[in-house]
């Protein structure tokens, strides 16, 4: 079902402000549970991706700041990319540094 629904997903998350509501029911339909929230900004974290015993995914990120939705975009590929990969049950993604 993902795959079917990946060009909407893309679309949505590219929108400036992002439409969390609109974001989650795609996503819900794809089996993923999606959450953005404010209090992940302060983890310095691109997001937190678990799979349930069933198959379905909780996706937890740090909510879009305004200005910033490139960044969220980003994070929200890559993470996305993980799940449709498969082959991650639980992982807490945090952001590289280049020095």
């Amino acid at each position: 079902m993902l795959e079917k629904r990946v060009d909407d997903i893309e679309e949505e998350v590219g929108l400036s402000p992002v439409n969390y509501p609109r974001l989650r029911q795609l996503l819900s339909g794809c089996g993923i549970r999606f959450y953005a929230l404010p209090a992940f900004q302060k983890l310095k974290v691109e997001g937190y991706v678990k799979r349930n015993k069933n198959g379905t995914y909780i996706l937890v990120m740090p909510k879009a700041v305004e200005g910033e939705t490139d960044q969220f975009g980003v994070s929200f590929l890559k993470l996305l990319g993980m799940i449709k990969a498969g082959a991650i049950e639980e992982c807490l993604v945090e952001y590289s540094t280049v020095e």
